[in-house]
């Protein structure tokens, strides 16, 4: 009987360990590409005010601003590989994304090149020429999303788009824009005077 009721004991479970959660690599990859996008949009913003701002020489194509429009190329040529790398699988499919990008910013660089030779940068003045450039960033960039078969660097593109008239706007009300901004100053430092005299009475 000892030996039947040796046999038939029941060995405990082995202890259950709850399972370590996985790293949230959607999240990282959301944020990185969130980032990535947000840095594309600021450097064009940022080559739209230099452009604004500057007075290009007479002796070379938009002087200093040539060289900003051209520092975004690589930058935009990097983000659209970047995307576009890990869909295409094949060596060929890589091979013709190399390709048809590269072969797409050269087009968009002699564009540029052209708005920024003296003969036109003598009729367009320089908001107008910035915002020029700006359309042929959102157009090259939303265009060059498609051939990356990306729907974030068409999204940058579309946004840069939209940005398009919001500029417009400001460049033509930059006074209302500022007096707007004085009025609300003037009535916030008016509401916190009072709050701090309302605790003394």
């Amino acid at each position: 009987m000892s030996g039947l009721a040796g046999q038939t004991e029941i060995s405990p479970p082995p202890p259950v360990t709850a399972p370590q959660p996985e790293p949230p690599a959607r999240a990282t990859q959301w944020r990185r590409t969130a980032a990535v996008h947000l840095a594309m949009v600021v450097a064009a913003l940022l080559a739209i005010a230099y452009t604004s701002l500057s007075r290009p020489a007479a002796d070379q194509p938009g002087g200093g601003v040539f060289w900003v429009w051209i520092a975004l190329v690589p930058c935009y040529f990097a983000a659209c590989l970047w995307h576009g790398w890990a869909r295409a699988t094949a060596d060929r499919l890589r091979t013709r994304l190399v390709v048809t990008q590269a072969l797409h910013w050269l087009a968009f660089l002699v564009a540029m090149y052209v708005v920024l030779t003296p003969a036109v940068r003598g009729v367009l003045n320089d908001n107008a020429a910035g915002l020029m450039l700006l359309s042929l960033l959102a157009m090259g960039t939303f265009v060059a999303g498609v051939h990356a078969w990306s729907a974030m660097i068409c999204a940058t593109g579309v946004l840069l788009a939209l940005a398009i008239p919001v500029i417009a706007w400001l460049d033509e009300n930059v006074v209302l824009l500022l007096v707007v901004l004085i009025l609300a100053a003037l009535v916030g430092g008016v509401v916190l005077y009072y709050r701090r005299l309302r605790p003394a009475h």
